[in-house]
């Protein structure tokens, strides 16, 4: 197997793993793409958002929002930013 080059692919493969009719962890898919780029710039939060738009972009219909009060810090991100889905902040 080889190795995703960027995060969009990492996403997609986790993506491509999993069966669009069944519930879709976004914890799990953070923790597994995690494992293959520890050095994401994105918070918890921010790649959360980014698997769970291209899920629906995939016809995912049913998508958990499960990440942890720990890991919704994320990593490294600005106290402004941290657990926050909106965009418009920070």
């Amino acid at each position: 197997m080889i190795h995703p080059v960027t995060i969009a692919d990492a996403v997609a493969d986790f993506l491509e793993g999993a069966c669009p009719g069944q519930l879709l962890s976004l914890a799990r898919a953070v923790n597994q793409i995690r494992s293959i780029f520890p050095q994401c710039h994105l918070t918890d939060v921010e790649l959360a958002e980014v698997v769970a738009i291209r899920a629906m972009e995939m016809g995912f219909v049913s998508v958990m929002f499960d990440l942890s009060r720990t890991q919704r810090r994320g990593n490294g991100g600005s106290s402004a930013s941290e657990g926050r889905l909106d965009a418009g902040e920070g």
